[in-house]
C-alpha cells in the first residue's frame, strides 16, 4: 500500500512538474475518446479495413499539405483541411474502383492503402528536399509529446462531435447500423448517417494522425470496440464498455511510456495494452462458450 501510494505521488509530481506530460496525456485520452466511441460503429458495420484505410490515407494528405505550403513546420488548418479533402477523395475512389463486381470492396481498399505509402514518400520527399528516402516512423507511430495547444483544441472538438452525434442520433445509428433496409422504410435517414459516419471517421483519423500516429489510430478504431463486442451484447452497453477501455488504455500506455526507461513512443504502449486485453477478452470468451 505504502508502494502504491509512493508511486501515486511521484507519478503527480511528474505531471505537475512538466507541462508537456500533460498535454501527452490530455491528448491521448481525446484520440483514445473519439476513437473508442467509432470503434462500436466500425466493428458493427464491419469497416476495420476500411478505418485502416482513411488513417493511413491522412499520411499523403498531411504531406501534401506541408509541401504545398513549405513554410509551415507543423500542420495547421490549412494542411489539415487539404487531408480532409485527400482523405475523402480517397475513399471515394475506393468505392467508386470497388463498385464493379470484379473487384471487391476489400481489394479496392487494398490498393489505394498501398498507393497511399508511396504518395506519402513522395510528397515528404519533395517538401525535404527531393530525398530519395523519408523516414515515416513518426507519422507511423506520432508524437503526442509534440501536441500544441492548438490540435488539443481541434482534438476536443471531435471529441465532442462524436458525443453529440451519438447522443442525438442513436435510435438512427442502431437501425443504420443493424437494418438499414427496414431504417430506410421507416424515413431513416440512411445516406445522411452514412457520410457523417464517413466524415466523423475521417477527422478523427487525419486530426490524430499527428500526435498518435497511423498505428494507434487504426488500432484505436478497432480494438476498444472489438472488445466491447467481446463482453456485451446490448448496442447500448457497447459504448461505455468501449469508452472505459480505449482511456484507460490511452492513460496507462503514457504513464508506462513515462516511467519506463525506454525510449520508445506511448503509442507503443497503448497498443501493447489494447492488445492485451483483447487478447485476454478473447481466452475469457472461449471459456464461456466452450
Amino acid at each position: 500500500m505504502d508502494a502504491l501510494q509512493d508511486f501515486s505521488q511521484l507519478l503527480s509530481h511528474d505531471f505537475a512538474q512538466y507541462p508537456f506530460l500533460q498535454r501527452t496525456l490530455l491528448a491521448a485520452l481525446l484520440i483514445g475518446f473519439s476513437c473508442s466511441l467509432l470503434s462500436v460503429f466500425v466493428n458493427a458495420k464491419r469497416m476495420a479495413f476500411l478505418g485502416q484505410g482513411i488513417s493511413f490515407a491522412a499520411l499523403p494528405g498531411l504531406a501534401l499539405g506541408l509541401w504545398l505550403y513549405p513554410a509551415l513546420s507543423a500542420p495547421d488548418t490549412k494542411v489539415y483541411a487539404i487531408a480532409l479533402g485527400f482523405c475523402f477523395a480517397a475513399a471515394w475512389l475506393m468505392a467508386w474502383t470497388s463498385r464493379k463486381e470484379t473487384i471487391s470492396e476489400d481489394a479496392a481498399i487494398g490498393v489505394y492503402f498501398c498507393v497511399s505509402m508511396v504518395l506519402g514518400q513522395i510528397f515528404l520527399a519533395q517538401r525535404n528536399g527531393g530525398e530519395q528516402i523519408v523516414d515515416i516512423a513518426p507519422y507511423l507511430f506520432g508524437s503526442l509529446a509534440s501536441v500544441s495547444a492548438q490540435e488539443l483544441y481541434w482534438l476536443a472538438g471531435i471529441a465532442a462531435a462524436v458525443l453529440l452525434a451519438i447522443l442525438f442520433l442513436y435510435k438512427e445509428f442502431f437501425a443504420f447500423c443493424f437494418d438499414p433496409q427496414y431504417a430506410a422504410l421507416t424515413g431513416v435517414p440512411i445516406r445522411f448517417l452514412h457520410y457523417l459516419l464517413f466524415f466523423l471517421l475521417t477527422a478523427a483519423a487525419v486530426f490524430s494522425v499527428k500526435a498518435a500516429g497511423m498505428v494507434l489510430v487504426t488500432s484505436l478504431l478497432i480494438l476498444p470496440g472489438a472488445c466491447a463486442a467481446l463482453t456485451a451484447r446490448r448496442f447500448a452497453n457497447l459504448f461505455p464498455i468501449a469508452l472505459v477501455i480505449g482511456l484507460v488504455s490511452s492513460a496507462a500506455g503514457v504513464i508506462a511510456a513515462d516511467r519506463i526507461a525506454l525510449k520508445l513512443p506511448p503509442s507503443l504502449f497503448v497498443i501493447s495494452i489494447l492488445f492485451g486485453v483483447f487478447f485476454l477478452l478473447s481466452l475469457l470468451n472461449r471459456r464461456k462458450t466452450a
